[in-house]
């Protein structure tokens, strides 16, 4: 019976032995699976943030309407310069007819009806 009896002995001890270290694993596990838990809450956390962030940066309108100002004002250069060159061809005819004599009322008149 004693070998029996030292058989069962080892074999307790390494129950007790396997049974601590499975005890150990699990808690590892447990404690990673916790942090686990909290990485996966911060990391939608984040992606939150970093989907309102990219809402902001993706609304365009405000370079939209900036885009519309500026062709606005493209325009309205464009049609100052086409009044500008006018009014200097009337004032230059206006210029040529006074050096040849044919006075300065017409020429005037021209000028001002550009505008």
């Amino acid at each position: 019976m004693e070998p029996k009896a030292h058989e069962y002995k080892e074999y307790k001890a390494a129950l007790e032995t396997t049974r601590k270290v499975y005890d150990e694993g699990n808690e590892r596990v447990s404690a990673l699976t916790n942090e686990l838990a909290r990485i996966g809450e911060r990391l939608e956390f984040a992606k939150g943030e970093m989907a309102s962030k990219g809402d902001e940066v993706s609304d365009a309108t405000p370079l939209t309407k900036l885009r519309d100002v500026v062709e606005r004002m493209r325009e309205d250069m464009r049609t100052m310069e086409v009044k500008i060159a006018i009014a200097r061809n009337a004032l230059g005819h206006a210029s040529v007819k006074k050096a040849a004599g044919g006075g300065a009322g017409g020429g005037g008149r021209a000028a001002a009806a550009v505008f």
